[in-house]
């Protein structure tokens, strides 16, 4: 992907610190046999920093800058981000059993939830390019940011789009809830969802590639998890729920069970106005701030 969109790659790693709280036994116990623990830290960040440029050399890709970083992962990544201005976050998991699905909430859920930036959370089967791409909407402005940000990464890799919605009461007029025929409800819900899938449609910027358009109706969590499965969706897009105004993001309740439920990998997209709960870093965190492999 950066290859294709002439952007900058880093590859980062965050080492875990060596400090304990200041008055803690650990701390006293160690600086009295091996010396300042702040001089430990510098140990492990240089043995980190080393393994990162070998793997840079590996991958074969000489202009891939790093980050060599120390202390709680999903914080380092996050100061990162707000200091460089990354536009895209990708991060692994492993494994597809139920429960490494629902662990996904160690640093992949914590930057999903606080990273300013787009995540892609990708799973080991899925570690090649995508070959069918899930974007899902409900009609709102972060859900049509996830759908151009599918299209693009469609484009680069010549991968088939479907866009997914999933019906439900929000898609009709007050108006129509007052019908008391079950079939006329469904049937106005049906139209009323097609004009404003349609609309959608028609309003994103032009795109050489085609959206194959979905809806069906259902809990929207699960026709998202049951509808990937279907179509063999290597990666589903969709837009995560933001508050303006309000430090920080609230996930929204399918973007959460799409975390825990689905075997594909997931790229969430953050609302324009998105403020991370995290605070920006004071001072340095890193061993070679953005070096570049020699």
């Amino acid at each position: 992907m950066a290859d294709r969109s002439h952007g900058t790659l880093t590859l980062a790693h965050v080492a875990k610190s060596s400090h304990r709280a200041p008055d803690s036994p650990y701390r006293a116990q160690h600086e009295s046999f091996y010396g300042d623990i702040d001089d430990l830290d510098q140990r492990i960040l240089q043995i980190a920093d080393d393994r990162l440029k070998q793997t840079i050399t590996d991958l074969g890709r000489p202009t891939t800058r790093r980050e060599t970083l120390i202390g709680e992962p999903f914080v380092e990544l996050i100061h990162a981000v707000q200091k460089t201005g990354y536009d895209l976050v990708m991060t692994g998991t492993r494994g597809a059993s139920a429960w490494k699905q629902f662990l996904i909430g160690s640093t992949a859920r914590r930057l999903i939830r606080k990273c300013p930036s787009s995540v892609w959370v990708v799973k080991v089967e899925h570690a090649q390019p995508p070959r069918t791409i899930l974007a899902t909407t409900d009609f709102s402005e972060v859900s049509r940011r996830a759908v151009i940000e599918a299209r693009w990464i469609a484009e680069q890799a010549n991968a088939e789009l479907r866009v997914l919605h999933v019906i439900d009461m929000h898609d009709v007029p007050d108006e129509m809830l007052e019908r008391k025929s079950i079939q006329s409800f469904r049937r106005a819900m049906r139209d009323a969802a097609k004009q404003r899938f349609d609309e959608f449609l028609a309003a994103l910027p032009p795109c050489p590639v085609p959206i194959v358009p979905v809806a069906t109706w259902g809990i929207p969590w699960r026709e998202v998890a049951r509808f990937a499965k279907k179509s063999a969706a290597d990666l589903v897009v969709l837009g995560t729920v933001g508050r303006s105004g309000i430090s920080g993001l609230l996930l929204g309740n399918t973007a959460d069970k799409v975390l825990s439920t689905c075997n594909a990998s997931i790229l969430t997209v953050k609302p324009a106005d998105f403020v991370s709960p995290v605070a920006p870093a004071v001072g340095a965190t890193h061993l070679v701030p953005n070096g570049t492999s020699p």
